[in-house]
């Protein structure tokens, strides 16, 4: 059959655009990366509106759990400038906005949408041109609308893992502009986000981007490695070890470097081996990704017997191998499994930096997650010469993924959603038993609040935090002997509870003992030199003795 110019031109129209969203983007200046969005702008504009339908509920939230404290010291601090001894980008962020808008959490969970969206659109130009604009697309869109995300986006205190994931993206762009056209600006261009994420935030998580990059650099791009590829990564390696140098001890690099995430349980509990935690972490990890169901700001208290561990061991180890076996045969493949590992390394490193398993370090990750999905749906697609099999599935999966994120966000409005729905995924977490007791206390429904807090020291009897809680709701229904019952508890299992030897401080005036009252007082200054409470309360106590 003859066909029509008119039914040829069509025909031609549809084997460009085949073509293009076909064909690996080729971006070599800022202009073009202009031009690209541009051409792009309906796609943008979608996946705006789908941020916008994920996440406004979320506009709303309250602060919670880390936001409270973090909020708590940019209201104390006079000016931007007295935060500069010391920088922390959370910090400045909670500072300016609340100086701008006052001392509310809405702009800056807008805040950390527009991050997240941002990352979006990054990701889309990134991927465009290490695979194609489908695979991008479609990537994209699973990598916003993923559950495991929603901790990021809805908890405030997630906004440095959104913005080393924007780091990430603006290095990658400015690092790939310089392998594309040799022109050394780009390369210091991109050190610089690097530079600043590490200063302002001091967080080992920033330390992934390098390695990052070196796996797309290598495996995904497939460049040849060689002494002359490797020069510019000295760009991100010195900075990274300057700024570990400067640092006085590895104690003290671990812990500014972490920027609070070592965790604090206050209990006597010993150290998991790290063949035990490794799997633990990297299968949880993987779990996540694959069946977002059980999401908790806590992932803890697991009771996981020992032929589970095994067999979270055997997966381990079959992921390990694959990566090796697809370095030969499949380097891109290898590139995204590494990309995953290489995102969780903190995790994995073998003095515990950060917490086993948490839904917020996944959220670099998800992308590498994303496109081995797509990918896999596009080769099943093409080998079984499935039309349009691969996009009517992402666009269910992607529903569900929003169904369960927008349940997900419901969870962060407020203290007690979040408590609540993280003990019914985390029933033997005992952080979750101790908050859930604070909230109880502090709606007055102190028989709960004791409940809970006695559940936490039933998984744990040598949680000083839940003890010391106890003491404080047993003091306010007039239980006094009990409440120095678990002040005495509290302070012999931590004897760095500067708290409980205040409260017994206070018993033992009530009760006009006025020197023990008087020897408390001065170990809680002892233990904590600016405790102001202890300090004038002891100069009251002196005065009347």
């Amino acid at each position: 059959m003859k066909l029509t110019k008119k039914q040829k031109i069509n025909l031609a129209k549809n084997e460009a655009m085949k073509m293009a969203v076909d064909t690996k983007e080729q971006i070599v200046s800022l202009k073009s990366l202009k031009d690209f969005y541009i051409r792009n702008l309906d796609f943008i504009i979608i996946i705006t509106l789908l941020s916008l339908l994920l996440y406004t509920n979320a506009l709303n939230g309250q602060f919670v759990s880390d936001d409270i404290p973090v909020m708590q010291a940019a209201l104390s601090a006079k000016s931007l400038s007295s935060l500069a001894l010391q920088p922390d980008l959370q910090l400045f962020v909670y500072f300016l906005m609340n100086k701008i808008f006052g001392n509310t959490p809405t702009p800056l969970h807008i805040i950390s949408m527009l991050l997240h969206l941002a990352n979006g659109i990054l990701f889309f130009s990134l991927l465009s041109q290490l695979f194609n604009k489908k695979v991008a697309a479609l990537s994209v869109i699973l990598f916003l609308t993923h559950p495991v995300n929603s901790e990021t986006v809805s908890w405030i205190s997630g906004i440095n893992y959104l913005f080393n994931a924007f780091v990430f993206g603006i290095s990658t762009h400015l690092f790939l502009l310089y392998r594309n056209t040799k022109k050394t600006v780009y390369l210091i261009a991109s050190s610089i986000p690097f530079i600043l994420i590490i200063v302002l935030t001091r967080n080992v998580w920033s330390f992934t981007i390098p390695p990052l990059l070196f796996v797309i650099d290598f495996l995904i791009i497939q460049r040849k490695l060689n002494l002359k590829n490797l020069i510019p990564y000295v760009f991100f390696i010195i900075p990274a070890l300057l700024f570990l140098i400067t640092l006085r001890n590895p104690i003290q690099a671990r812990l500014q470097v972490v920027g609070g995430e070592i965790p604090q349980t206050a209990t006597t509990a010993k150290p998991t081996p790290y063949l035990t935690r490794l799997p633990y972490s990297l299968y949880s990890s993987a779990i996540l990704y694959l069946y977002p169901k059980n999401l908790t700001l806590y992932h803890e208290g697991d009771k996981v017997n020992i032929n589970y561990l095994i067999f979270m061991g055997l997966i381990t180890i079959l992921f390990l191998i694959s990566i090796l076996f697809l370095l030969k045969f499949n380097k891109k493949l290898a590139g995204l499994f590494l990309f995953f590992l290489f995102s969780l390394a903190p995790i994995l490193a073998p003095i515990q930096l950060t917490w086993f398993v948490a839904e917020r370090y996944l959220y670099l990750g998800s992308v590498a997650f994303a496109v081995c999905v797509i990918l896999l749906l596009l080769k099943i697609e093409s080998k079984y010469k499935m039309k349009s099999f691969a996009i009517p599935l992402v666009m269910v999966l992607a529903l569900i993924y929003t169904v369960r994120t927008m349940i997900r966000t419901q969870d962060w409005k407020t203290p007690k959603n979040l408590w609540v729905a993280t003990e019914k995924v985390s029933p033997y977490s005992i952080k979750v038993h101790n908050n859930l007791g604070d909230i109880y206390g502090g709606e007055g429904d102190y028989n709960r609040a004791i409940q809970e807090f006695q559940t936490a020291i039933q998984i744990e009897p040598n949680y000083s935090y839940a003890m010391h809680n106890l003491g404080n709701t047993y003091l306010q229904i007039g239980q006094i002997e009990l409440a120095k019952e678990q002040y005495l508890k509290a302070l012999k299992i931590d004897p760095s509870l500067y708290q409980s030897a205040f409260q017994l401080g206070r018993i033992e005036y009530y009760y006009k003992n006025y020197p023990k009252a008087i020897e408390y007082m001065k170990l809680a200054i002892q233990i904590n030199p600016n405790y102001d409470d202890a300090k004038n309360a002891l100069k009251t106590i002196e005065a009347i003795k």
